[in-house]
């Protein structure tokens, strides 16, 4: 007899979690066996490549890691290098002439009582911009502080009287309302046409009476008060400056015997060294003591003499200021006067001699006599415009009501290229946008004035056309007119990077669809509202990576200022290298000037990337 056997099925109720896979499929290994080594021509690459690495590495990890941050000259960095890490000239980087100049690269020559006012504009340009850049996270009321920044921005940078931005702001005021009467009485063109003019004359006619007016004014009344100020700080100052370089001149002692302790200490440590044994951890604390109370005190000198260095300052402005006072009603009296010698003169000359303004332009067989009224003429008429530019002058310097001016020729460092590159970035947008559909206007005029302007632009390097800003648009501007060298190399940068990107527009333009401009038509859109709505609102979306790369680029080339005697960051870098004491140093200065150009242009790509990741409409 056999037993049998009873079967019970088995079905599973839940599921076997999945095994591990193997060590060589998953995690980093399965990224470098994918990546790195996935065949032998791969494997080769990626170890000369590690290979490579590994040795920038070592060569730079140390550099940075021994760097020294306190010391006054580059042979102090070099003793600090070697007394306390034993090692050789190029062991560490001298970061100390970065903690010693990184104002003067930040900000030049601006004056340093005044860092403020840049520092301030750079938040406020935050400000500016963010309603702009982040629209739907803002309300849009921002835009009105948007709009007036470019104005309170350049009165707080360059200084002057409250009320020229104001004049300025309404010179667009004038405009808007020559724009709206001409769109009534003589269409479009007549429109732009009245616009136009009544803004340049109110920039060029009216707002230079009004300021020269506004000066006169508060001049006369606080003249007598400014006066007895002046006599005042003539009083004062020389007391004070004696006062300051007697303090310099203990400190300067003090300097004297913090340096002799340092130098024998240093004799102390190298010659430890050099007998095979490690300086003590007191010499180091000493040394590192030293150097601290010396930076300190250096840091005390120098803020000394720049204190000196403004008192004295203030005593010639000052005289200055006094002697134009003591002669202003002598040259008010002489102005009537010079004025009718120099027209009774210019009448007196032979027909044909009127409008020149130089004996070189005198046409060839003229007499003599007719040379030397024309050089008589010239010479009155030149005393005039000095006697009127004096008197501008002294009226503006008393009467100036607000922050104290500042050339251009103070603005240096990363300030300059910041003022640059974004005054050319806001610029040449909307302008490369107009050049953008200039160029496909049916109009041939329009048509023409686009392709020859772009073409011209593209096809000659920028340095050539900083030279022109420098030196040959003076010879196009009426004799005697003055223009900021700044606002010129800001208006030649401008037209440069709207030249580029009008062509990157008008490929996005050419990109979109025909439908979408058919689209725009059947609505019943007039031109200007179908770009504005729909064609440019996409062509700028596919657009995006080209205009932030031309931005990029216009950023980093307003380094290039620096060839029109600008200083520019790099500039600034060969003079600080220029002094005796940092006569030497190289990387450190390119290593902190590319770090702060890198934050900038990175920051621009990564906002490109999270603007075209927002205006993504692909999954929707």
């Amino acid at each position: 007899m056999t037993d049998t056997a009873q079967t019970v099925r088995y079905v599973r109720e839940t599921m076997i979690p999945p095994s591990e896979p193997p060590l060589k499929e998953q995690g980093a290994v399965k990224w470098m066996r994918e990546n790195l080594f996935s065949g032998w021509k791969n494997t080769l690459l990626s170890l000369v490549s590690i290979y490579v690495l590994v040795k920038l590495l070592f060569a730079l990890v140390p550099w940075f890691w021994n760097s020294v941050w306190t010391a006054g000259s580059l042979n102090e960095c070099r003793e600090t290098l070697a007394v306390l890490e034993g090692l050789t000239t190029h062991g560490g980087a001298c970061f100390a002439v970065i903690s010693d100049r990184w104002l003067q690269l930040l900000f030049g020559f601006y004056p340093a009582e005044s860092y403020w006012r840049p520092i301030l504009v750079f938040i406020l340009m935050f400000v500016a911009l963010a309603p702009i850049l982040f629209s739907a996270r803002l309300p849009k009321q921002m835009l009105w502080f948007s709009m007036l920044f470019p104005f309170l921005g350049t009165w707080l940078l360059w200084g002057g009287s409250f009320w020229v931005p104001i004049l300025v702001i309404l010179g667009f005021v004038v405009g808007a309302v020559g724009f709206k009467i001409g769109g009534r009485f003589a269409g479009a063109f007549g429109a732009v046409a009245l616009g136009v003019a009544g803004a340049a004359l109110w920039w060029m006619v009216a707002m230079p009476t009004i300021n020269g007016a506004l000066h006169k004014a508060v001049a006369l009344s606080r003249i007598d008060g400014t006066k007895a100020e002046l006599i005042e700080t003539l009083a004062t100052n020389p007391a004070q400056i004696d006062a300051i370089e007697a303090e310099q001149a203990a400190v300067q002692e003090k300097i004297n015997e913090l340096t002799a302790e340092k130098d024998v200490l240093v004799v102390e440590m190298l010659a430890a060294r050099e007998a095979g044994t490690e300086p003590s951890s007191d010499q180091k604390t000493a040394f590192n003591a030293i150097m601290d109370e010396l930076m300190v005190e250096r840091r005390h000198y120098t803020a000394l003499g720049f204190t000196a260095f403004k008192l004295q300052q203030a005593i010639s402005d000052a005289n200055g200021l006094l002697a134009n006072i003591e002669a202003l009603p002598q040259w008010e009296a002489d102005l009537p006067k010079a004025i009718q010698t120099a027209a009774a003169m210019d009448a007196a000359l032979p027909d044909g001699l009127h409008n020149l303004v130089s004996v070189n332009q005198v046409p060839a067989g003229t007499s003599p006599e007719a040379v030397d009224a024309l050089r008589a003429y010239l010479d009155a008429d030149t005393a005039v415009l000095n006697l009127r530019a004096n008197i501008e002058t002294a009226y503006e310097r008393l009467g100036t009501l607000g922050l104290a001016p500042v050339t251009s020729r103070d603005f240096g460092g990363f300030m300059l290229a910041m003022i640059i590159g974004v005054a050319g970035i806001v610029l040449s947008l909307p302008l490369g946008i107009l050049l953008a559909l200039a160029r496909q206007a049916n109009l041939p005029i329009v048509k023409g004035f686009a392709v020859a302007f772009i073409e011209i632009i593209r096809g000659v390097p920028l340095i050539v056309w900083l030279f022109t800003a420098s030196l040959l648009l003076n010879y196009f501007l009426p004799p005697r007119t003055s223009f900021d060298l700044v606002l010129r190399v800001v208006i030649m940068v401008t037209l440069f990077a709207a030249a580029y990107i009008a062509e990157v527009i008008r490929g996005g333009l050419a990109a979109l669809p025909k439908g979408q401009f058919e689209a725009a038509d059947s609505l019943g859109l007039d031109y200007w509202k179908s770009m504005r709505l729909i064609v440019l609102p996409q062509a700028l979306k596919i657009s995006i990576p080209g205009i932030v790369n031309t931005f990029i680029g216009l950023f980093k080339d307003t380094t290039l200022v620096g060839i029109i005697g600008l200083l520019d960051p790099l500039n600034l870098s060969n003079s600080i290298r220029a002094a005796a004491e940092w006569n030497g140093v190289y990387w450190e200065l390119f290593v902190f000037i590319g770090l702060l150009f890198f934050v900038s242009c990175f920051s621009m790509g990564r906002y490109s990337l999270w603007l075209e990741k927002k205006l993504q409409r692909g999954h929707r």
